[in-house]
């Protein structure tokens, strides 16, 4: 047989290809579903804050990141509080459209922006975009970045939630204001807390964290709506 080696190279890149394809499409469905299910909820029932949250999902197409989805799912279904979800990838187009609906006076909440993983360091990406239009953002959540990113001046609240690992990409660190005195950063290592039995795949899900994240919105939302 002529060539083995090249036949099993293509038929491992094939093999790839089909899987990552697969996360990709899955992930995309899951997007498309989860938009269609906050529309309707902003139909049937009036959230009593105002805001705008933006979720976003890790590598492999947010496969990994449903706590995130969890994260939107509580939201809607607890508070009618709806929350827009994207993945990492799209960071650039998210940035676009908040620009875009910010210069037309469309939004009328703070921006919050909660990210995991990639999605965690491109949020701070959309949050450094933003700056560039002097626009604000009053509550940014990074869920174990993996990059050591700053965070921008126009940020006003960060909260980073990590789990520290010798395995590269797929460990959380602290993170750094631009401007510590207009940005007040809370960086929570959760191998500090009893219990939590967590690793890069499974602290976005964690019971803890989601009822961190939930709180931090929900004061965030309860604080801009009550001086607005």
């Amino acid at each position: 047989m002529k060539y083995p080696f090249r036949r099993k190279m293509a038929k491992s890149i094939c093999f790839l290809s089909v899987i990552l394809t697969t996360f990709f499409l899955a992930s995309c469905i899951d997007l498309a579903v989860n938009q269609n299910r906050h529309k309707q909820t902003l139909v049937k029932k009036k959230s009593f804050v105002k805001g705008e949250i933006y979720t976003m999902r890790g590598g492999l197409g947010g496969v990994f990141s449903k706590g995130m989805n969890h994260l939107e799912d509580t939201l809607a279904d607890n508070y009618q509080i709806s929350a827009s979800s994207t993945v990492w990838f799209k960071a650039k187009g998210l940035s676009d459209s908040i620009i875009k609906r910010y210069k037309a006076n469309e939004i009328h909440g703070p921006i919050i922006l909660v990210g995991h993983s990639l999605g965690a360091n491109d949020q701070i990406g959309v949050a450094r975009f933003l700056a560039k239009e002097n626009i604000p953002v009053a509550l940014l959540i990074t869920i174990d970045p993996v990059l050591p990113l700053r965070i921008p001046a126009n940020v006003k609240q960060e909260i980073n939630i990590y789990k520290p690992s010798f395995v590269p990409l797929f460990s959380g660190m602290s993170l750094k204001a631009d401007n510590p005195k207009l940005t007040r950063i809370e960086n929570l290592n959760v191998d500090t807390l009893k219990g939590m039995g967590v690793n890069h795949f499974t602290i976005d899900k964690h019971q803890y964290v989601q009822k961190l994240m939930v709180d931090k919105i929900l004061a965030t939302l309860k604080e801009a709506n009550r001086k607005s």
